[in-house]
């Protein structure tokens, strides 16, 4: 068994493997409000911060475990499904490079083909590492040795002799419907190609070998290429609800120490609250704004540009600290409170007497809180 966490380190799921060759191969916890595979990349908490090279995409999470031993911190795995639009928008946060290593098998090169169709749209400077028949990244790495293995991720190719000798494969040039179906699965590729003298050499040969002029290449690339959409006025931001618990710990979070704490908070404190994915993408994100959707960039300037017509006293980190667990301890008094009030629990007097010393070691936290809160204010206004 083997612990699948999310972003942050958390466990959400497991996943098992079967001995010998028995059936499914491999199994994960069924998808939960917490746990949705396109949306989990095995591997990505640690990996997050070392993708300055790229990040290196396999297929299991044995290869990803190997890899990591072996000191390859940037490997990454979806969980038994292709690459996903979630999965690519997780990356993109921390790199714009993926270099994707499947088996060399027929299933892996469509993995491979499919990954490219959502990645280059996206963005990404996708590079293939094609592996020999019958080994997989984490045996390959393991005869090469990690120094060398990294040197061939470092050396990686781009895509585009995979895609070409993918779309001329079985096709008769001869036939001019077999260069009709090449033209077409290459056009939606080609369009990504950065305009270099290299690009036109290419296109040029591509011509050649399908027996069009340049021109007829170039017009179908181009027709391949979504519109720029119009230009509108711009729209307001339509503010998503926050909790007022939240508001200062999103505008403090600025502060590398702040956002440490933040992180050492248990998120049942504040996981509940409204905006709390707000928080979580700053997490994710370490801090660093370029790694911010910009959806979720543009609610906390919005948040910003509405607290700066607020008196800025209010912004003190260890107030801010206390108001978040002073109302989490609250929510667990009521929520105890109900289950002491539940006919099930009054007729069972061990279960009530526990609950009872509960609500009563919540009442303590909370007065204690509560007096550390209004000393805390007492002090700000003397100051």
């Amino acid at each position: 068994m083997i612990p699948i966490q999310d972003a942050r380190g958390r466990i959400i799921a497991f996943g098992g493997r079967a001995f010998g060759d028995a059936k499914p191969k491999y199994l994960n916890t069924r998808e939960t409000s917490l746990f949705q595979k396109g949306s989990v990349l095995f591997g990505f908490h640690r990996a997050k911060g070392q993708l300055r090279d790229g990040a290196l995409v396999v297929e299991g999470y044995f290869d990803v475990l190997q890899l990591h031993q072996e000191g390859i911190h940037q490997a990454v795995a979806p969980l038994g499904t292709a690459l996903t639009e979630s999965h690519l928008q997780m990356m993109g946060r921390f790199t714009k490079r993926l270099i994707l290593c499947f088996d060399g098998d027929a299933a892996g090169l469509r993995a491979m083909e499919k990954s490219l169709r959502l990645a280059l749209p996206m963005g990404f400077d996708v590079r293939l590492l094609l592996l020999p028949n019958g080994e997989d990244p984490d045996t390959w790495c393991m005869t090469l040795g990690a120094t060398a293995f990294k040197e061939l991720i470092a050396k990686a190719p781009d895509w585009t002799n995979f895609i070409i000798n993918r779309a001329l494969e079985g096709k008769d040039l001869r036939r001019t419907v077999d260069r009709m179906d090449a033209l077409r699965d290459l056009a939606g590729f080609l369009a990504y190609l950065p305009p270099t003298p290299e690009q036109r050499e290419l296109f040029a040969s591509l011509a050649h070998e399908l027996r069009i002029p340049l021109e007829e290449l170039d017009k179908a690339i181009k027709a391949r290429l979504q519109p720029p959409p119009a230009e509108t006025l711009a729209q307001p931001v339509q503010a998503v609800e926050v909790d007022d618990l939240l508001r200062p710990l999103l505008l403090l979070a600025k502060d590398p120490q702040v956002l440490a704490r933040v992180a050492a908070m248990p998120p049942a404190w504040w996981e509940s609250l409204l905006g709390a994915p707000l928080l979580q993408c700053l997490l994710d994100a370490a801090g660093d704004e370029s790694h911010i959707p910009p959806e979720a960039l543009a609610q906390l300037r919005h948040i910003e540009a509405k607290w700066s017509v607020k008196d800025d006293a209010e912004l003190v980190p260890d107030q801010a600290f206390l108001k978040v667990e002073l109302a989490f301890v609250e929510r667990e008094r009521q929520a105890l409170g109900r289950q002491l009030q539940d006919p099930g629990v009054m007729v069972d007097p061990v279960l009530s007497q526990r609950l009872q010393v509960s609500v009563a070691e919540l009442l303590q936290r909370s007065s204690r809180l509560g007096k550390n809160l209004k000393d805390l204010r007492r002090k700000s206004l003397s100051s």
